[in-house]
């Protein structure tokens, strides 16, 4: 019976052992799910709060818009309203004068004061009736009504303006705020669809010289890489490629996620793409792509892409389109991806790995002339 306990003992031993390692695979699988938790929330929250910032930009704007707006015509307002006051003052004294012309008993006095103030008196007489009664009440609608959009808005201030000499001012272009509002609202939904699908723009991207290889040109902004007929000799640096005509971006990416957007020239073979900054200076397979230290999109001079990995590539049935890609990686979640930036934007291809070093953008430029440049 022992013996028979012992075999089931060494049995259940390593047994034991697994079921223990499973359980720290299982810890290990939940503090990752934690930590990926814990950066989503955080990455929600500071997604919201930014919105919030903006919507709260957008409205102080329009309140000012509004405000501004409310002001000018309040004081073209206070003008007009002075003016037909002062209107309205001539009026009553001349109706006061006629009302006492009237009420004399001595017709030689209302005849002198035809003579002296016939034109200024007796006009309105001319236009009796109902005109009289429009033109002396007209200017007043305007101000003290709300006026109707559309075309009698138009026709009822130019009947002002010809019949007075009245400008009026037209109240808030309420179309133009609200195109304000629906720019603005857009363009805060456009910058937020960005961050949250392509994350951060690396708006500081440059080119590191010191890594260029002795046939590839790095423009005077560290922006564009090309190449170069001749050598150009650079300085001897342990970081330098040799014989190889690329270079990598003077920064990083040890987390997070982060885009760039690239152009390369319609008629070269280019690659772009990432990179450890471990990857062999030199040899054959040190180009991007061709290692498992990098990963690359590869466009032919003929429109093809390919992407590679490790030595492994992927013919992407793509006729190419647009010459400008954008490059989206997310360090954490493991994925790389490549963006054609035609119209729509069409997803290329997505890698997945999990990053064990910071990495670098890349860029490789053959021959050809070719050329790539950085445009974020």
């Amino acid at each position: 019976k022992k013996e028979t306990l012992r075999k089931v003992l060494k049995k259940l031993r390593p047994e034991r052992k697994e079921t223990k390692r499973g359980a720290q695979r299982l810890q290990e699988r939940r503090r990752e799910v934690a930590e990926k938790a814990a950066g989503e929330t955080e990455r929600v929250t500071a997604l919201f709060r930014d919105i919030r910032e903006q919507l709260e930009a957008l409205e102080k704007r329009l309140l000012s818009d509004i405000s501004r707006e409310e002001e000018k015509v309040s004081l073209q307002l206070h003008d007009l309203i002075q003016e037909l006051e002062i209107k309205k003052d001539e009026l009553s004294r001349k109706i006061r004068h006629i009302e006492e012309l009237c009420n004399m008993a001595d017709p030689l006095t209302v005849l002198q004061e035809r003579e002296s103030h016939g034109a200024e008196l007796y006009g309105a007489a001319d236009n009796e009736g109902g005109r009289e009664r429009e033109d002396s009440l007209f200017p007043l609608l305007p101000v003290f009504l709300p006026w109707r959009k559309g075309k009698n808005t138009q026709m009822n201030r130019d009947r002002l303006q010809e019949r007075h000499d009245i400008k009026v001012p037209a109240v808030g272009d309420v179309d133009l705020i609200s195109e304000t509002l629906l720019t603005g609202l857009a363009a805060i939904v456009t910058g937020v669809k960005g961050r949250w699908i392509y994350g951060q723009e690396a708006t500081d991207l440059l080119l590191d010289i010191n890594m260029a290889g002795n046939r590839v040109s790095v423009s005077g902004d560290r922006k564009s890489a090309s190449y170069s007929l001749r050598e150009l000799h650079y300085p001897q640096s342990p970081e330098r490629f040799q014989n190889r005509e690329q270079t990598l971006s003077s920064r990083s990416f040890p987390s997070g996620r982060h885009y760039w957007e690239v152009e390369g020239n319609e008629s070269g073979n280019w690659r772009v793409g990432v990179a450890y900054p471990s990857i062999e200076r030199g040899g054959g397979l040190s180009l991007i792509g061709n290692n498992n230290k990098s990963w690359a999109l590869y466009r032919w001079a003929d429109d093809r892409y390919f992407v590679g990995h490790d030595c492994e590539w992927t013919y992407l049935q793509h006729v190419s389109s647009c010459r400008r890609i954008r490059i989206s990686l997310d360090y954490e979640a493991g994925r790389l991806s490549f963006y054609e930036l035609s119209e729509p934007i069409k997803r290329l291809h997505t890698f997945t790995a999990k990053f064990t070093e910071p990495l670098h953008a890349a860029f490789c430029v053959g021959r050809n002339d070719s050329c790539v440049r950085i445009i974020s």
